[in-house]
């Protein structure tokens, strides 16, 4: 009995042994035979030689893959071709993982990619703020990784970036100003460390692409992959192809090879540094706010709330999100309105299309009613598009971090080459729409708000108060002289 006992041990540990060596060799956890191809091995054996390396990929071509596979073997000193530096020894280390918003950031890079290649997942403590996941550590070596959102390009949250001297930076898609892409280099640079930038640039970035193009292979390197190289699709190329079918060459290009969008057929002008902002920190959910939605059951459900800073009468867009996989109409109505129940909602606004939708709120007595623009589908649609293009480049309305899904549209939204006046795919930009029905009925201005101080307060307070005073004396005044007239004409 104790043999077989001992016997067992022996088995799960040579078993967990083997998964471990199979692990640290994989490309993919899904696949443990998986291997990185000739163009990620590249990219995995130059990171002792080049400093800052740019993936430059089409969509979908596991550009992402390669940097969770480098990042994983790094934190484990499991690199196959690369040694930890000596000065790194002893001393915890510390990656920064930026992404385009906190909750991609969680499920695909963390939760997908990361940590099921971590040898020992469970030394991992998430350290949170509220629900957002803030970063991870090993409660074994201490070891940490960061991350961060890059989708608000301020300065204010170029400075937040500041703060941190890191082993090793990975950029998971581009950013929208080239001061990001700068101050996640300089993290790396008291350390030695490594920086990895991994997109596809499907939106105009001449600064940005100015600098990974004057890359010469010393300090910094360009590396290209195509998602016809991912063997995901090597059996169904010309399907991938085919599904471009509508949209310019230059956007085909971009989204298969990984090469520069010209952008001159972006049917929206978006840049990203002018139009997306942080909340002012004086934000609250009492200010005016505006719902808009775009309501459907086969297909995403659009919702987005606007909120109007009383000092400025700037429009922020604070919550942009899709309601998918609800297929029961009055549930689909009750998710939107447990979204939109925290804000101070003074105007609804909806697809007029859409009348199941507006039924069900006037029949749950939802106030304010929705209100809808009008002849939306006909010869306003070209109105409506520029006027969503007029406030955002006024700066009327701001996009924040949290309208990631939004500005995500605004970058991908193309005029198509076969057609005229034809948008690929207009029906998919659930987001955008709302966002022109609320650029078509944004409300008058709000009553700016004057801060005052006590003594001002005070002061106005009192001569508000002598006004009553001399007030009720007038009136007794005429009261008495009425009362006097009436006892002259008695007499």
């Amino acid at each position: 009995m104790t043999d077989n006992i001992h016997q067992d041990k022996i088995t799960a540990a040579a078993m967990n042994r083997l998964y471990s060596l199979q692990l640290r060799e994989c490309f993919d956890p899904i696949d443990m035979d998986s291997r990185p191809n000739n163009k990620q091995q590249t990219i995995f054996n130059d990171i002792g030689k080049v400093q800052y390396r740019y993936v430059v990929a089409g969509n979908q071509s596991g550009k992402s893959s390669v940097a969770a596979r480098e990042l994983v073997w790094v934190i484990s000193n499991t690199h196959p071709t690369w040694k930890r530096p000596e000065a790194w020894k002893n001393v915890p280390l510390k990656c920064l993982v930026a992404g385009q918003d906190k909750r991609m950031i969680e499920l695909e890079l963390w939760g997908s990619k990361i940590r099921p290649l971590l040898p020992n997942p469970g030394d991992w403590k998430e350290v949170r703020t509220g629900n957002q996941l803030q970063h991870v550590v090993n409660k074994v070596t201490g070891d940490q990784i960061i991350f961060v959102s890059h989708s608000d390009s301020s300065e204010n949250a170029r400075k937040h970036l500041q703060g941190y001297v890191c082993n090793y930076v990975w950029l998971d898609e581009m950013p929208g100003s080239f001061k990001i892409l700068e101050e996640l280099q300089r993290r790396v640079d008291a350390r030695e460390g490594y920086f990895l930038a991994t997109f596809t640039p499907k939106f105009k970035n001449a600064e940005i692409k100015r600098v990974v193009e004057a890359a010469d292979g010393t300090i910094a390197k360009k590396y290209m992959m195509s998602k016809l190289d991912n063997p995901l699709y090597k059996d169904r190329i010309e399907a991938e192809i085919k599904k471009l079918d509508g949209y310019s060459e230059s956007y085909k290009r971009t989204v298969l090879y990984g090469e520069w969008t010209t952008g001159d057929d972006a049917v929206y002008e978006f840049e990203e540094e002018s139009m997306i902002s942080l909340l002012p920190d004086y934000y609250h959910r009492g200010w005016r706010h505006v719902e808009s939605v775009d309501p459907a059951i086969k297909s995403k459900f659009g919702l987005t709330i606007w909120a109007e800073d009383p000092r400025t009468h700037t429009w922020y867009c604070v919550v942009a999100e899709y309601l998918e996989g609800i297929y029961d109409p009055v549930k689909l109505y009750e998710a939107a309105m447990s979204i939109t129940k925290p804000y101070n909602i003074m105007r609804r606004i909806c697809d007029p299309h859409e009348v199941w939708y507006t039924g069900i709120a006037s029949s749950r007595a939802t106030r304010p009613a929705y209100l809808s623009p009008y002849a939306k589908n006909n010869s306003r649609k070209g109105e409506l598009i520029k006027g969503l293009q007029q406030v955002l480049s006024s700066g009327r309305i701001k996009l924040t971090p949290a309208s990631a899904n939004l500005a995500t549209e605004l970058l991908e939204c193309r005029w198509s080459e076969t057609a005229e006046n034809k948008i690929v795919n207009s029906s998919s930009f659930h987001l955008i729409d709302t966002a022109q029905y609320f650029a078509d009925m944004i409300p008058t201005d709000s009553v700016p708000v004057v801060n005052k101080t006590w003594t001002q307060n005070l002061l106005e307070q009192n001569h508000a108060r002598q006004v009553k005073i001399e007030m009720r004396k007038q009136n007794a005044a005429k009261k008495l002289t009425k009362q006097r007239i009436k006892r002259g004409r008695r007499s």
